[in-house]
């Protein structure tokens, strides 16, 4: 049912309802905006303190080294997986082929 509905719509049925989306937006922000005072709009000034936190560690050398090694294993494993799916599919074409002008 919803994508008969779909189907069955015109541009013009577009355009009016992206108009009356439109139109009416623009009424509720001035909805929004008609109770405030020039002060409320101007933006707040908050204070922040620059306090030193301990959610972050910068890494040990061990840590980068670890996390290099499995970075570089990780790409060997997907460069190796990735030429045997190149070599099937070049395999699986050229016989294809090959048997396709052989018939």
């Amino acid at each position: 049912v919803v994508v008969s509905i779909l189907m069955s719509l015109t541009v013009f049925d577009v355009t009016v309802r992206s108009s009356a989306i439109i139109v009416l937006s623009m009424i509720a922000l001035w909805f929004a905006n008609r109770g405030r005072s020039k002060g409320q709009n101007k933006p707040l000034i908050v204070r922040v303190d620059n306090k030193h936190t301990d959610f972050y560690r910068p890494s040990t050398k061990d840590q980068m080294l670890r996390s290099a090694g499995f970075l570089s294993l990780g790409t060997v494993a997907f460069g190796i997986f990735a030429a045997v799916i190149v070599s099937i599919a070049v395999a699986f074409i050229f016989s294809a082929l090959t048997s396709s002008l052989g018939n």
